[in-house]
């Protein structure tokens, strides 16, 4: 589903699988755009305005 709704937007798509966990860590470093499995316990702390 992810897949072909970027897809749709016209952005191409590929995955980085880590640990649970370390989705916000690559986020604020810069290194992925958009993480799925997160939670209300991660810091996410200024992620929206990147």
């Amino acid at each position: 589903m992810v897949s072909a709704i970027f897809a749709k937007m016209g952005y191409p798509v590929g995955y980085v699988y880590v640990p649970f966990g370390r989705s916000n860590t690559l986020i604020k470093l810069g290194r992925v755009d958009a993480a799925l499995t997160m939670n209300q316990r991660m810091d996410t702390e200024g992620l929206e305005s990147q």
